[in-house]
């Protein structure tokens, strides 16, 4: 799902790494 990846790099982006460690294990 390439919207959902678009998401998830925008929510990185603004979290800064706090979402990244979620997602990280979440993948």
């Amino acid at each position: 799902m390439p919207m959902l990846l678009e998401i998830i790099t925008a929510e990185r982006q603004v979290y800064s790494g706090e979402v990244d460690m979620v997602i990280a294990p979440g993948v």
